[in-house]
């Protein structure tokens, strides 16, 4: 049996999305082959939760003395962390990941379990970063042939004046964003110079990057999701997503009780073709890994397509789109442990120290090693 630390929560606008994503997922590890350890991560501190506790959502809005174990991850092995002692729990596995935004999808957890030697179930260190930041996404995907909507910049160091040459760019209508978050949280739709002002103060609350972005008239958003397997790449089926407003906000995301599917639309299939094709092209071609989930929008009048992100570790891992080829999200969780030990394995074997004698030789003290580094 392997003993597989879930991790979620964190430090992000995202927490509440990970806990849900987590729950869902410990529900489809095989009890006959993993043993999960459900670890949240809450105020820069991880969390082991308790048996039954941790599945239950009243959990995490009142919590109990006795429900939490304050935990650390040293060497490959979770520890409770008792005062200044440390008690060995168990060795891991491998650690599924289900945080949302943040340090947790940005390749910062991701290089805390690299350097603990433990396997994870998301794309590495590099991908995490590049593909949480929007900007870059957009120029490394615009590359890659993949086509993405014009936008503007804006630091907070940036002009009233160049902020509003936004407009001149991108037309009358524009979609602000904080460039490195997600579910869809501080996004406004605005059509003047007041509301584009306030738009980009707001959505500097959460981040010290604004990206304007020309706003898709007639749109349609469209999902598709890839994971790598130990048979090879799967690919979901594109699933059309339905929203009341001016985009696909929070609220209709996860609160609003009307289902996607009261406002599905037919996708042609060359539509489906090309969001396929570029959804294996940006996992390949940016060394992702884990479940990924690319959100498109769709101009239905002009019918063009544009890539609008990419979610390296998506709500809900994104099973529900892997329906129609036979996945369910034990199949998933388990493809996602088993490929991510094989590449951790395979990693393992690299190369990483050189045995050199520059520290040993009598002659090299300090000042003349460094003496003939500069020369």
């Amino acid at each position: 049996m392997r003993n597989i630390a879930v991790m979620y929560g964190g430090d992000s606008v995202e927490s509440d999305v990970s806990i849900i994503s987590a729950t869902i997922a410990m529900s489809g590890l095989s009890m006959a082959d993993y043993k999960a350890y459900p670890i949240y991560i809450r105020d820069g501190k991880m969390w082991l939760v308790g048996g039954e506790f941790a599945q239950n959502l009243t959990t995490y809005t009142k919590t109990k003395k006795g429900m939490m174990k304050q935990v650390i991850l040293l060497e490959g092995s979770l520890y409770e962390k008792i005062w200044w002692r440390l008690k060995k729990i168990c060795d891991i596995d491998c650690a599924l990941l289900a945080t949302h935004g943040g340090i947790g999808e940005n390749g910062g957890v991701q290089g805390l379990l690299e350097y603990c030697d433990i396997p994870y179930t998301s794309s590495g260190v590099k991908g995490s970063a590049i593909c949480m930041d929007k900007e870059m996404t957009h120029r490394l995907t615009k590359l890659l042939g993949i086509s993405t909507v014009k936008y503007h910049i804006a630091m907070e160091n940036t002009s009233a004046s160049s902020i509003e040459k936004a407009f001149e760019q991108l037309g009358s209508d524009v979609i602000v964003k904080p460039n490195s978050l997600g579910s869809s949280v501080g996004i406004a739709n605005v059509s003047d110079t007041h509301a584009l002002h306030v738009a980009v103060a707001d959505a500097f609350r959460y981040d010290d990057k604004v990206l304007i972005e020309e706003r898709v008239e007639n749109l349609i958003e469209l999902n598709c999701a890839i994971v790598r397997t130990t048979g090879g790449l799967v690919i979901s089926d594109v699933q059309a997503v339905g929203f009341e407003g001016d985009f696909f906000d929070f609220e209709e995301k996860y609160i609003n009780e009307k289902s996607e599917s009261e406002h599905a639309e037919i996708i042609p299939r060359h539509l489906q073709n090309k969001a396929v094709l570029w959804t294996r092209k940006a996992y390949t071609e940016l060394d992702l890994s884990g479940v990924v989930r690319i959100d498109y929008l769709y101009d239905k009048v002009s019918g063009k397509l544009y890539l609008n992100e990419i979610n390296t570790i998506p709500g809900s891992l994104a099973y529900y789109l892997f329906a129609g080829k036979g996945l369910d999200m034990t199949d998933i969780t388990r493809e996602m442990i088993e490929c991510a030990i094989i590449s951790h394995d395979k990693s393992s074997k690299i190369v990483k120290k050189f045995s050199s004698s520059i520290l040993t030789i009598r002659e090299n003290n300090a000042s003349k090693l460094l003496q003939k580094i500069r020369k």
